[in-house]
């Protein structure tokens, strides 16, 4: 296990678009670091303990730390597989798990007190140690860079290990850092904080996907895949960029008459899709529209002998596969009627995207949305054997009418019965 902290890490820098990458990065763990007997030390100074039976690491962070205010075996970035590395940090504790490849897969983080220490040569390690994505010549905003797992200013250590190759859309949207504020927030209230992360890879030492869950409460759902913004070519600089992102479409917004044209264009589309009306009993369950006279079979259950199932929609917020307070009713209707009524069910879970971002990015969201919902059923004791799941990412995607309108009825799962 210990062997694997004393090999030197190894990373490719990014090149143009086009050139393979050839040019090496080799970082050395610091040589006064030692293994002896179990014992971590820095010189005499013991600042860590290691288990090889138990694969277990124990780092008291603070004991050891160079001018920077770095712990010269955490700022190493390479880690031992199937390991567990536990990190003192003053009253908080953070620790990390590897998998077979030596990736962290879980990182939790029980959090006392903020120091907000930030060294930013750290970040650009763990973006570049964590196979970034990118070229030298990728537009900023289309490419990673070097996020926190856990922030500095919600007590995230500044070592490499609590780093990792961050998509710029999700290291700057506000969904990363609502959650980031809802530590703080946690930790002003109740004086402390527990988050758990969790870390999922392809075939690189970039994470595709993360959940982060704060405390007890729900988890959430970051997709760590770049989007190109709209409007936006790769090769250009981003001054010179005539753009419609989400910024420039709020400005646009704010003209009094686009806005109120959108509000009804809104309203219409929730009426006809993402508010769901209940009639009847579990025994004759019926999800339906208002609109139903220009969408005659959409969002029907219906329960004889077999539950019917006719086009259920869910929608999704953009940019997430997070199930929604009023979808999770929908579902809840959906399993209640099959439990109540014990009638035979086989349906089918079809997972869609708009046309913003990527094929890959948009691929990988649809398989996330239906994969939740798919979840979700199975968690509530559905049959998985007697449900079917495909994804379609943005290939199904049509502009017919209002751009918008069109992308936000795309961000859905369909559930419908097999014939």
């Amino acid at each position: 296990m210990i062997e694997a902290y004393k090999k030197d890490a190894k990373a490719y820098l990014l090149e143009k678009e086009g050139t393979e990458r050839s040019r090496e990065k080799i970082i050395s763990l610091d040589k006064n670091v030692k293994f002896e007997n179990d014992k971590i030390l820095y010189g005499d100074i013991q600042f860590g303990s290691y288990n090889e039976e138990t694969r277990t690491i124990k780092v008291d962070r603070q004991k050891v730390l160079d001018k920077k205010g770095l712990n010269p075996l955490l700022k190493h970035p390479s880690y031992p597989p199937n390991s567990t590395i536990i990190v003192a940090d003053g009253k908080n504790t953070h620790t990390y798990t590897t998998d077979e490849k030596g990736r962290i897969i879980k990182a939790e983080s029980v959090v006392y007190e903020i120091a907000k220490n930030r060294v930013s040569d750290e970040q650009t390690k763990g973006k570049l140690f964590g196979d970034e994505d990118g070229y030298v010549d990728t537009n900023p905003k289309e490419k990673d860079q070097g996020g926190h797992r856990l922030a500095a200013s919600a007590g995230g250590i500044p070592e490499v290990i609590n780093t990792y190759a961050q998509a710029h859309s999700l290291n700057n949207g506000k969904e990363n850092r609502d959650n980031e504020r809802d530590c703080i927030k946690a930790l002003q209230k109740d004086g402390s904080f527990k988050l758990t992360q969790t870390f999922e890879y392809g075939n690189s030492r970039r994470p595709t996907k993360v959940t982060s869950t704060l405390n007890n409460n729900p988890p959430k759902e970051f997709i760590n895949l770049n989007i190109k913004p709209q409007g936006l070519t790769s090769s250009a600089s981003p001054k010179t960029q005539s753009t419609l992102s989400d910024n420039n479409f709020t400005n646009i917004l704010k003209g009094k008459k686009v806005w109120i044209t959108s509000l009804i264009a809104l309203i219409c589309l929730m009426s006809i899709y993402g508010v769901s009306l209940y009639n009847g009993d579990n025994d004759n369950l019926k999800i339906t529209n208002k609109t139903q006279k220009t969408i005659p079979e959409t969002n029907k259950i219906d329960v004889s002998e077999n539950l019917t199932l006719s086009n259920v929609n869910i929608l999704f917020d953009k940019k997430s596969s997070i199930i929604t307070k009023e979808n999770y009713a929908v579902l809840k209707k959906i399993v209640d009627t099959i439990i109540t009524s014990k009638k035979n069910y086989n349906f089918s879970i079809e997972g869609y995207s708009c046309d913003l971002g990527s094929n890959i990015y948009n691929d990988n969201l649809s398989k996330l949305r239906a994969k939740n919902i798919e979840t979700y059923f199975i968690e509530k004791g559905l049959d998985s054997s007697k449900i079917k799941i495909s994804w379609f990412g943005e290939t199904k995607f049509t502009n017919e009418g209002n751009i918008e309108n069109c992308r936000r009825m795309s961000r859905s799962v369909i559930i419908k019965t097999n014939k």
